[in-house]
């Protein structure tokens, strides 16, 4: 059975290579390329491996020979890659493929493992950076600014969200 799909995985650039810092961005780079081609179930585990213990349906008991089983496995169809009911081999391809995907676009494999609870923790750190810069007396003002929006960068590129900006940006009035 061949693939409707046989070319690798795209290899992102370089600069968007995880790298344990990157891990939302990445993320997205990663799920709009699987999307592209149907492959998202294969990263969400949502499409699953067909359990190939069960008997093919159109075989024969009676036919020693099992020529319609043979039959069967000729007329078997290519199914879409967002297909949900995959053959066992198309399936094998498929979550390869994906893998495949996460895998060339790390600068460290071993450091995927996971990682979607340690970025959280990353976030929340960053926020919390974020909220404790203070102005000093005596500091200067637009450097204690172009600080606040340095942590808020690094905040949000690691997945902190927030509901208003807090802090005004560089010229705006007060």
């Amino acid at each position: 059975m061949t693939s409707q799909h046989s070319a690798n995985p795209p290899n992102f650039p370089e600069d968007s290579h995880f790298n344990s810092t990157n891990y939302i961005s990445f993320k997205s780079h990663v799920m709009i390329a699987a999307c592209a081609l149907g492959a998202r179930g294969y990263l969400e585990g949502t499409i699953k491996r067909p359990d190939t213990s069960l008997t093919d349906p159109n075989a024969s008991t009676t036919d020693p020979t099992n020529e319609s089983k043979a039959v069967a496995q000729t007329d078997l169809k290519v199914t879409d890659w967002s297909s949900k009911t995959p053959s066992a081999e198309e399936w094998d391809e498929r979550d390869t493929w994906a893998l495949g995907l996460i895998i060339y676009n790390s600068k460290n494999p071993a450091l995927t493992d996971n990682y979607g609870a340690a970025s959280e923790i990353a976030a929340l750190n960053a926020e919390r950076k974020l909220r404790a810069a203070e102005l000093t007396e005596g500091a200067d003002f637009l450097k204690h600014v172009e600080d606040l929006w340095e942590r808020w960068k690094s905040a949000t590129e690691k997945g902190a969200t927030f509901s208003l900006h807090p802090f005004p940006s560089p010229g705006m009035p007060l």
